[in-house]
């Protein structure tokens, strides 16, 4: 498969949010190899009149048909547009529905037609043809792939950071199978970077329960507390454990939060700040630290080999 070396990514998301229904249009669209946004009464015809102005949202907004609508089309909404519509051929756009992720390409112009039956409360449907497409379950893939259908936010946006990372690998395979082989030439320490924010919680916490007999007590990982990613106690010896999880590459320093809400604790909890990059100053002797490296060594041998490598598995 050819690779090119300006080729970008897109999530399109075409989930109608104007009415009670929210409905969601990506599997009849994909499925009329079509992908589209909404955004006003105006046409493809009227953007392609209304860009070549220095203020299109004017332009739009002073058509009689977008007068009817109760909100204006603001700047944002044309950058947005532009977007879309500056999409070339080589970039690959994806879309999540029915339990897996759709790749295709996009072909030709911005296009709108008078009677299309997407069109919503006097809202005309935009969009551009779509070819060569394929999908991937996700049944088939890694379960971090899990994370990509909740991840951004907007209609029609890039994927950042790690997420960029987890969809091209889909985008420069032709199947599961070609996915699946591109994890397995990966070495351990090209696995560990690859974790994102989420995934080095999750192997954090993965950590804590094969080696430190962790348990939960009520809270989920990530996201509870702000300056705490882990909240538990140890099974055998019913002691606290707090940790907090950060995936920066370069040494920073520690989360003034986290020193905050374990001061209280003193020495009656275990403590762990996984930083993966490491950290400018060496922590208190009763906070444990555990860096990229230290988890490079913990998957040299069982239990973290397995771990790490089940991670990477369907």
């Amino acid at each position: 498969m050819i690779e090119h070396e300006d080729q970008q990514l897109f999530r399109v998301r075409m989930r109608y949010t104007g009415d009670k229904d929210n409905k969601d249009y990506s599997e009849d669209a994909w499925t009329r190899n079509e992908v589209g946004i909404w955004y006003g009464a105006w046409s493809a015809e009227d953007f392609e009149v209304a860009r070549a102005h220095p203020n299109p949202e004017t332009i739009l907004n002073q058509l009689p048909a977008q007068k009817v609508i109760p909100w204006p089309v603001k700047r944002k909404t044309v950058l947005m547009v532009q977007t879309f519509c500056d999409i070339k051929p080589t970039d690959w756009v994806y879309a999540c529905f029915g339990e897996a992720i759709h790749f295709a390409r996009i072909q030709g112009p911005l296009k709108s037609e008078e009677n299309h039956p997407f069109h919503k409360n006097s809202e005309l449907w935009k969009y551009r043809q779509i070819v060569e497409k394929k999908s991937f379950k996700l049944s088939q893939l890694p379960a971090f792939y899990r994370l990509i259908p909740q991840a951004g936010r907007g209609n029609v946006f890039e994927p950042r950071d790690n997420y960029s990372d987890i969809i091209r690998i889909l985008a420069n395979s032709r199947n599961a199978d070609d996915v699946a082989r591109t994890f397995e030439r990966m070495t351990d320490k090209e696995r560990l970077k690859f974790l994102g924010p989420s995934e080095w919680e999750s192997f954090c916490l993965g950590f804590l329960i094969l080696e430190k007999q962790f348990l939960p007590t009520g809270l989920s990982v990530g996201r509870t507390l702000e300056g705490l990613d882990i909240v538990g106690r140890n099974g055998r010896t019913g002691r606290h454990i707090l940790a907090q999880c950060k995936k920066h590459n370069n040494p920073e320093d520690i989360d003034p939060n986290f020193i905050k809400i374990i001061e209280p604790y003193g020495l009656n909890a275990d403590t762990y700040y996984f930083a993966y990059g490491g950290l400018k100053k060496p922590l208190p002797i009763h906070i444990n630290e555990i860096t990229g490296e230290t988890m490079l060594s913990w998957v040299k041998s069982e239990p973290g080999k397995s771990f790490l490598a089940n991670i990477f598995q369907v």
